[in-house]
């Protein structure tokens, strides 16, 4: 996974963060905590989970790499070049819920686990 090729590879701590984001009118992926406790009680790995993951460096820094290109199907907003795609947030921004930001629920690859979304073979589940 990406995060383990830039913790092992580039000596950038980061880690798996789970969430959702939120804008003053529209959250992409919404999550609540009651709504993923479902997904971990019954998990069903014919159908995606209802939450947004990105990266978090360790000095708070937002890595996104799929969150624009897939507001760009969703919304038919058309296709953009990939490095348009790709959300770097500066943890010192203000939070703006018009700009819209990152809800972190959950760190580390457990939950994703957990629910069936990927495998835990081969990962390095302390990040």
């Amino acid at each position: 996974m990406l995060h383990e090729l830039i913790n092992n590879h580039i000596g950038v701590n980061c880690y798996v963060t789970i969430g959702d984001h939120y804008w003053h009118d529209c959250v992409y992926c919404e999550m609540s905590y009651e709504k993923a406790e479902q997904e971990l009680l019954s998990p069903d790995t014919s159908k995606p989970i209802d939450a947004h993951v990105w990266l978090t460096l360790e000095d708070g820094t937002v890595m996104d790499f799929t969150g624009e290109g897939h507001r760009d199907i969703i919304w038919k907003r058309g296709d953009f070049p990939v490095e348009e795609c790709v959300s770097i947030i500066d943890p010192d921004v203000k939070l703006d819920d018009k700009k819209g930001y990152h809800r972190p629920f959950f760190v580390g690859l457990g939950y994703l686990i957990n629910t069936g979304s990927i495998g835990a073979s081969r990962l390095d589940t302390t990040r």
